[in-house]
């Protein structure tokens, strides 16, 4: 545990098993999230570095 000011702070790790048709959907998911995440990772890494002064996906 981890006091932190007024609040207290704890985790705890569980152990979720899922049925083989839930797992392919969760993978499935979790692929589509990481493609996703790639492309916006290298559209923001191309606009600064075609354009360091007037790139605008951050801001």
């Amino acid at each position: 545990m981890i006091w932190g000011g007024d609040t207290l702070k704890f985790n705890r790790k569980i152990e979720i098993v899922f049925n083989h048709k839930t797992t392919l959907i969760l993978d499935s998911q979790s692929q589509i999230c990481n493609t996703l995440y790639n492309e916006l990772l290298e559209k923001i890494n191309q606009e600064y570095k075609n354009n360091p002064k007037d790139a605008t996906l951050l801001k």
